[in-house]
């Protein structure tokens, strides 16, 4: 029923958020929106704030060889990529089916 269809959705999500592999990273495995959600947090929330934590946590110890500066721009660089891959994407497709990668049908 729709609990079990909400718990499975929930767990996938999860899954999504911690998995390396695409296999759960695809819109057609959950809705649009939580994919969606799911990138926009990877890309906004998770990315930065890891990298914060570990430039935190490693203050005084040396053993990141890169300066948190260059680290921050390299991280802009790969999100500026991966919005510019986005925005090539959505102008590229097909418009009848744009909807797909954001909204359910």
């Amino acid at each position: 029923g729709a609990v079990v269809g909400l718990f499975g959705h929930m767990l996938i999500y999860l899954c999504m958020l911690g998995c390396p592999f695409t296999f759960f990273r695809h819109p057609a495995w959950v809705s649009p929106s939580v994919w969606l959600g799911a990138l926009v947090y990877s890309l906004f929330v998770a990315n930065p704030l890891m990298l914060f934590t570990a430039y935190h946590l490693d203050r005084g110890n040396g053993r990141i060889n890169v300066s948190e500066l260059e680290a921050w721009y390299a991280l802009a660089g790969a999100m500026a990529t991966a919005l510019f891959g986005a925005a090539l994407l959505c102008a590229t497709m097909n418009k009848s089916r744009r909807h797909t990668f954001y909204a359910p049908k």
